[in-house]
């Protein structure tokens, strides 16, 4: 298992930093993410980082989400990674309001945004 980041075989007993009581991440389980990337045409630049500023820091807020970062790789394109507690903390932020923001503009920017997107689903190894 996993407590504190790092993997233990068994807590019991120990005084160990990563088995203490009192850590927010302890016996905590890897994160499910995604890793985003998508192309954003020029003319379109600042819509986009206004919809993913509210986006990312409406997600950081979630109590199921572990990290949310938005990344600017340069000519237009971007990624953003998300990495949340679990499946179900993934499904609630695809119904939150800073999210829609994000899936709105996509749907319309679907012939450039939306066609350029990649997804790649991941676990995370170090929660």
């Amino acid at each position: 298992s996993y407590a504190c980041g790092v993997k233990v075989e068994s807590c019991e007993g120990s005084s160990a930093p990563e088995c203490c009581e009192g850590s927010s991440r302890h016996d905590a389980m890897p994160g499910v993410g995604v890793f985003v990337t998508v192309t954003v045409p020029d003319d379109k630049k600042d819509e986009f980082l206004k919809v993913m500023d509210v986006d990312v820091k409406g997600s950081r807020e979630e109590p199921g989400c572990l990290r949310f970062d938005l990344l600017d790789q340069g000519g237009g394109v971007y990624s953003f990674y998300e990495i949340y507690k679990d499946s179900d903390a993934m499904a609630l932020h695809k119904t939150l309001p800073h999210y829609k923001g994000w899936a709105d503009f996509k749907a319309a920017n679907m012939e450039t945004v939306g066609k350029s997107q990649t997804v790649i689903k991941f676990v995370s190894v170090d929660p």
